[in-house]
């Protein structure tokens, strides 16, 4: 994601890739401080999404006979976060907002486009995972109390947070 929500400061486009500009999100909003997803304010539905820096690049296939024909080409969020530990989000990215299509001979929705890597925060520590798998009491104020945070990726599944090309009215 670039700094700018808005597209008018672009002049020309990237030496890779492509600029994407347009996008909504529904149910969060993005945080263009700590640069990850957060709750939306009250009432606030839809948000705007900043221009996205899609830069294509090739992983090769680990092992042909374990997945057989697959796509070898995946986004790469950017070269800064290679070694980010933020939990990702894979959040979906529809046509419009009725999330529903007929489906392709692919077997996916014809509504659907693709899902984009988004930050959602810092994953649950090591000793916080011990404690829960050790069913230790975690206090209902403390960031590890089994409430599942908002910065997880767990969290915006089910808030069913998603990006639309559109809006409809």
């Amino acid at each position: 994601m670039l700094a700018s929500t808005e597209a008018s400061g672009i002049q020309k486009g990237p030496s890779d890739g492509v600029y994407i500009f347009g996008l909504f999100i529904e149910n969060s909003k993005w945080n263009p401080v700590d640069r990850c997803l957060e709750e939306p304010s009250p009432g606030e539905m839809h948000s705007q999404i900043p221009v996205i820096h899609f830069i294509p690049k090739y992983y090769p296939p680990k092992n042909q006979k374990e997945g057989g024909a697959s796509n070898n080409l995946k986004l790469k969020r950017s070269s800064l976060d290679d070694d980010d530990d933020n939990e990702i989000y894979k959040c979906p990215v529809y046509k419009t907002s009725a999330r529903a299509g007929v489906l392709s001979t692919t077997g996916q929705s014809t509504n659907y486009i693709l899902t984009v890597d988004l930050p959602c925060g810092v994953p649950e520590t090591d000793e916080i995972k011990m404690k829960r798998a050790a069913g230790v009491e975690l206090s209902e104020r403390s960031v590890d109390s089994g409430i599942i945070q908002s910065k997880s990726s767990e969290f915006w599944t089910l808030r069913g947070a998603a990006m639309l090309t559109m809006l409809n009215s």
